[in-house]
């Protein structure tokens, strides 16, 4: 595979600037919901103006991704990955109202707070329960209440379990895709499909669509 993509290719949710070159840089693994650390630090933060400067940062040892050193510009950075960035500050990637994927500049408290959606849950021998996440991550974990599509609040650097959020009424959640991404909203029904309140406006989504961020509060603000 090429360690390059042309960027008149690259996904949708990319901001980037489609004409300035030819190439860009071709993170590992998916594509869609993650940026590599290259785009991020040259097209999304304006801090390097070539992939040699970029390096440059990287082997400085500046750069943490979710509470650990980066040291390939190539790594990607997905929907609420918290980047720390040495002199410039802590961000974490979200998605705006059009779709776009955005860096949201973070206090001080919220670095340490990393949400993780459960995308799949295996049992395993002697009875174990594996969790996967939407990052792909994956835990094994003794809580055999939680269920696919539910978060998991870890604690960073540690990646400890903080608790769990489920998909319930009146959770809070953040939409990740269909017409109102980037939203938060109100869960009033969890059926096959999710009914949200988005401020006077209810819509029906899938599950895939959704993210649970608390109840009666978001943990994270990711406006």
């Amino acid at each position: 595979m090429s360690k390059h993509l042309k960027r008149i290719a690259t996904p949708r949710t990319w901001d980037i600037n489609r004409k300035s070159s030819k190439l860009i840089v071709r993170p590992y693994g998916y594509l869609k919901s993650a940026l590599p650390i290259a785009v991020i630090l040259k097209e999304s933060l304006h801090l390097t103006k070539s992939r040699l400067e970029t390096k440059r940062i990287v082997n400085s040892k500046k750069i943490l991704l979710d509470g650990k050193t980066v040291v390939d510009d190539k790594l990607p950075a997905g929907i609420m990955s918290v980047l720390d960035i040495k002199e410039n500050g802590s961000f974490r990637i979200l998605l705006n109202s059009k779709g776009k994927l955005f860096l949201k500049k973070l206090n001080s408290k919220e670095t340490s707070t990393k949400l993780c959606k459960i995308v799949s849950k295996t049992i395993l021998k002697g009875g174990k329960l594996q969790l996967g996440f939407h990052d792909g991550r994956t835990i094994i974990v003794d809580n055999k209440d939680a269920k696919v599509n539910d978060t998991v609040v870890f604690k960073l650097p540690e990646f400890k379990v903080d608790s769990y959020l489920k998909l319930e009424k009146n959770a809070n959640v953040y939409l990740t895709g269909g017409s109102n991404v980037g939203n938060i909203g109100t869960v009033e029904n969890v059926s096959d499909s999710v009914t949200v309140k988005i401020d006077n406006h209810v819509l029906v989504t899938g599950k895939e669509n959704v993210f649970v961020l608390g109840k009666g509060s978001p943990v994270i603000e990711v406006k």
